[in-house]
């Protein structure tokens, strides 16, 4: 009986063994199967973040151009807009002018008296014109004057200095 036991011992540990291996085989292909499961999740989430950045830059490459397009669009637009009313506004205006000196003309004298006070402003500018430019001279001139003077005096006064030592 002892060594009946001692069979069914030995019998009983091998199955556990044989058991044990076997768990330990299928863990370990489980593993590598995950750790594979998971390399080509990695793969295929790289693969998809690269994917989502070009359909980010295409996206926005493609909303820049078309911004671009709307503002220089609008700004032509724009353009024409003002320059089509600031051409109405000048002929409107050319024409008040001319109606504006007519009346004026046709006033008693008036003509006269515009050309007049015309005349006055350009002689007044004028004259202020000159007035400014011999003050200018002038002021030049006394500097001019002046600084000769003070070479003269240190000169003279270097003179004397030179006597007296």
């Amino acid at each position: 009986t002892l060594l009946a036991s001692i069979v069914i011992q030995s019998h009983v540990r091998q199955w556990l063994a044989r058991r044990l291996y076997k768990r330990e085989r299928e863990s370990a292909a489980l593993l590598i199967e995950c750790e594979v499961m998971l390399m080509e999740l990695k793969s295929l989430h790289a693969a998809i973040l690269i994917q989502a950045h070009i359909r980010k830059w295409q996206a926005y490459s493609s909303f820049s151009w078309k911004r671009k397009s709307c503002i220089r669009m609008q700004a032509f637009l724009q353009m024409t807009f003002h320059r089509r009313r600031f051409t109405q506004t000048l002929a409107n205006v050319i024409l008040i002018q001319g109606l504006a000196k007519g009346w004026l003309v046709r006033r008693n004298g008036a003509a006269i008296v515009i050309q007049s006070l015309f005349r006055r402003r350009l002689a007044h500018s004028s004259f202020s014109q000159k007035r400014e430019s011999i003050i200018r001279i002038q002021y030049f001139l006394g500097k001019e004057l002046q600084r000769r003077q003070y070479t003269q005096t240190l000169t003279n006064v270097i003179l004397i200095q030179g006597f007296i030592r």
